[in-house]
């Protein structure tokens, strides 16, 4: 929680890579992004639903983005500019996006 808290306040750019353990998309999605984690731009930083239900909470309330067992924002300046979910957590549409900046 306390890597969280300081994370949330920076303006360095970060991914969150929100997972559950007992959710086979959280697990796929996992995978699907580690095959492309050396092309990512920015620090990836995973948050386990179960180990840090604070961090989870909190991530929900500062960016109000429903919560998901699966899910990828990257964050520029504070604020979500990207967010997949679920099956849609694929590395075409993650590259795509830092392909347009």
């Amino acid at each position: 929680m306390e890597e969280w808290k300081e994370l949330k306040n920076s303006k360095t750019p970060f991914i969150i890579l929100k997972q559950s353990n007992t959710c086979l998309f959280s697990s796929k999605a996992k995978e699907r992004v580690m095959t492309i984690i050396d092309q990512i731009p920015y620090d990836v930083y995973e948050v386990m639903v179960q180990e840090n239900p604070e961090a989870a909470k909190d991530i929900k309330e500062t960016f109000e983005i429903r919560s998901l067992l699966s899910q990828l924002i990257v964050v520029e300046n504070g604020e979500p500019v990207m967010h997949l979910n679920h099956r849609y957590i694929q590395p075409d549409a993650i590259l795509e996006f830092f392909d347009k900046k």
